[in-house]
């Protein structure tokens, strides 16, 4: 599959970022794709992942760049590449066109992804602090997640030798087309199962009331420790448990205040996932 933005510009133009190009300055440019944890339904398998891939200049030269080229790879048998977005300071190109050219190519185990900001050169970024220039969308294979109900993980690794001519790993530094090869970092993709549960049913009795509010507190200041699904005390679903839930479910209880955040009033995985564990929940 591919994707072009402001299509007008000459493919041949972009052909040339995976040939070899002349000798450039030294190479000081590094992609890196970060450490990612996410969640997948422990009853479904399903699973997105969305990976950001980063550009910065090392040296602090503040050189220009004119344009860039990347490949990632991935493993097949776990992920597929969906779609792939511009984000950062991409979209803000040609006041808000975006690249004059944006070639995305997706196969069954990478996506390629060549960028030219403007074909006639006069628009430049620099990327003197580390920046996503990409987001990277996948689904994961719900068979292989569901086998294992554990920890599963997979590399995501700069690759130079997909598409014809391969697209090779290049930031391009000049309007006439010289490109270096940027160090590349590459990162892991870490899924876990994520189990259903019910937001402010903190101490899995199967009803939200006063007994919940009650947990919470003595989570905090009391002798509990805490419970197999910590995510149900975040009853406002601000990633922590802390006096703002036992507050959140007193006043939605007594003062017509906000119900829990989703997963409620049902079972459900949690929409926004975080650090906080949930082992089991016998209600779900």
């Amino acid at each position: 599959m591919k994707q072009y933005m402001r299509s007008g510009l000459a493919i041949a133009a972009v052909i040339t970022l995976a040939s070899p190009c002349s000798a450039g300055p030294a190479t000081v440019f590094r992609y890196r794709t970060p450490d990612i944890v996410a969640y997948f339904d422990a009853t479904t398998g399903s699973a997105t992942v969305r990976v950001g891939a980063m550009i910065f200049e090392q040296n602090g030269v503040s050189a220009p760049t004119y344009g860039f080229a990347m490949g990632l790879a991935h493993d097949p048998g776990l992920l597929t590449a969906t779609f792939v977005e511009p984000v950062g300071p991409l979209p803000g190109i040609g006041g808000g066109a975006g690249p004059e050219f944006f070639g995305v190519t997706i196969y069954p185990g990478a996506v390629t992804v060549v960028v030219l900001y403007d074909a006639a050169s006069l628009e430049t970024l620099i990327f003197d602090t580390e920046v996503a220039v990409l987001s990277v969308h996948y689904s994961a294979n719900p068979a292989v997640l569901l086998a294992s109900m554990g920890p599963v993980s997979s590399m995501i690794e700069f690759d130079d030798s997909f598409g014809s001519p391969p697209v090779e790993n290049r930031v391009v530094t000049s309007a006439t087309g010289t490109s270096v090869v940027p160090t590349q970092v590459d990162g892991t993709v870490t899924l876990l199962p994520a189990l259903a549960f019910v937001r402010g049913e903190c101490n899995a009795d199967g009803m939200v009331d006063l007994a919940d509010a009650v947990t919470v507190l003595g989570i905090l200041f009391g002798s509990m420790g805490a419970v197999d699904c910590m995510s149900a005390c975040d009853a406002n679903d601000d990633h922590a448990v802390d006096i703002g839930d036992g507050v959140h479910l007193l006043q939605g209880l007594f003062l017509s205040g906000p119900d829990p955040a989703p997963p409620f009033p049902g079972c459900g995985v949690d929409p926004t996932p975080d650090s906080l564990p949930c082992v089991a929940y016998p209600p779900c």
